[in-house]
């Protein structure tokens, strides 16, 4: 059994990111035990931004009490973290950024280990066109989050071909959103996909 905590960064809780989480998370469930969360950040209307403040790297906790707290909590019990954001700009999206600046509170005082370290992530992109610096913004935010000593496991993006092509209607993507969720279910077999896999290319 594990616990698995899916963060979404996107505004559209019916849209593309929305949908590729559902599928590695019915991926994830399958047969097995796994204990699923699910966090929305955009449906969180009290919250704030990392206040650069210090009380974490003394206590180890975020002094900020607002409605990311359980999430800041669920993560820090997590065993695999399912991270998703559409791109913005080139960017993650402004939900998206503020859980990953308030996941500083996971870092040792030197900034040099974390307490999420050895935990498992799949980190899910979602955006108009592939392009350079979609890559780019993948290849950023796989860094950031193996700085806290998390092992990413798999980088899903997915292009919509700017409006033309919902994930939702593409069988072949689903099939291999699950099938990454499906990892999760046998924990001791994981193994890490180095490569960005392109959910909508061979």
């Amino acid at each position: 059994m594990s616990n698995i905590v899916a963060v979404m960064g996107s505004p559209n809780s019916e849209g593309n990111t929305a949908s590729i989480v559902d599928a590695v998370l019915n991926g994830a469930m399958g047969l097995s035990t796994n204990i699923i969360k699910y966090h929305n950040i955009s449906k969180m209307t009290f919250i704030h931004g990392c206040r650069h403040c210090h009380h974490c790297v003394y206590t180890g906790d975020c002094d900020v009490e607002d409605d990311l707290s359980p999430t800041l909590k669920d993560i820090g019990k997590a065993d695999v973290l399912v991270f998703a954001t559409p791109v913005y700009f080139n960017m993650p999206t402004a939900q998206f950024k503020l859980v990953l600046d308030r996941m500083y509170s996971f870092l040792s005082v030197d900034r040099k280990s974390s307490s999420l370290a050895g935990k498992y992530a799949v980190i899910i992109v979602a955006c108009s066109e592939y392009n350079d610096r979609t890559k780019s913004m993948v290849e950023n935010l796989t860094d950031a989050i193996k700085d806290f000593g998390i092992i990413v496991t798999d980088k899903l993006v997915y292009s919509d071909m700017n409006g033309t092509e919902i994930f939702k209607t593409n069988t072949n993507a689903i099939k291999r959103s699950y099938e990454v969720g499906k990892k999760f279910c046998k924990m001791s077999e994981i193994k890490v996909t180095e490569e960005i896999n392109y959910l909508n290319q061979e």
